[in-house]
């Protein structure tokens, strides 16, 4: 039978860090929470861990490359994942019980791979907000603060409805900044292209049409066609 090694917490606090035998790691897990430890780690050692070591990952061969880098969580996957967790919790799921079904239904990959990921840990005995810190790519130490404060007095839920308060007026503040800046910046860039048309094709037919009239032109006119002739001459040269 397996053998595990692990490190937990009794019920006074207390570091604890033996082994046991149990026919696989949930089941060691199960037998840790009955005994009324708060398990840390959980590894398992012996022939069984080699063996599986060996089959699972050949000596001196990274595989990290199967993982697609594709599904790597990024800050986009924060508000989404914290307003699913929050509607769960709302009906009265636990937070790690949460993400445990989080991780079994979503089906985007990206959030799909950060609750499989946040399970993992949370399974090994660690609570959600450590085991959001192992994703500082997606959470910052605003919102690890904020979920650690409300595990500390049982308010997780309302934290998470604080947060996703937040974070949702945070992205309607950035909409709102977009869609202001977006016509300065289309009326820029027409009032550019009609410059640039307006010198280097209208003003020397103009030019031309001038010379045939035997028409004179003011000195600031004249300066913009040698800038003009000068800039396509550099051009084509």
């Amino acid at each position: 039978m397996p053998r595990f090694a692990y490190t937990a917490r009794d019920r006074g606090g207390k570091a604890v860090a033996a082994d046991l035998e149990a026919p696989s790691r949930k089941d060691a897990l199960r037998v840790l929470s009955a005994r009324g430890l708060q398990v840390a780690t959980v590894t398992e050692t012996g022939k069984g861990a080699a063996k599986k070591a060996a089959a699972g990952k050949p000596a001196g061969i990274d595989l990290s490359f199967l993982h697609h880098r594709s599904n790597k969580p990024t800050r986009n996957e924060r508000l989404s994942f914290l307003e699913a967790l929050h509607d769960l919790t709302t009906s009265g799921l636990s937070a790690g019980e949460a993400v445990r079904l989080l991780s079994i239904r979503i089906k985007e990959p990206k959030l799909r791979a950060l609750c499989e990921g946040l399970w993992e840990r949370i399974s090994e005995g660690a609570t959600l907000s450590r085991a959001m810190a192992d994703y500082p790519e997606v959470f910052d130490n605003s919102t690890l603060n904020l979920i650690h404060a409300g595990e500390a007095t049982g308010s997780v839920n309302d934290t998470l409805q604080r947060q996703i308060a937040n974070l949702t007026e945070q992205r309607e503040l950035r909409k709102q900044l977009l869609s202001a800046l977006a016509y300065p910046v289309f009326m820029l860039f027409v009032a550019s292209g009609l410059v640039l048309f307006f010198l280097f094709f209208l003003l020397p037919r103009l030019q031309g049409l001038l010379d045939e009239m035997h028409g004179k032109m003011p000195g600031a006119t004249l300066l913009l066609i040698d800038l003009s002739t000068s800039r396509c001459t550099t051009e084509y040269s």
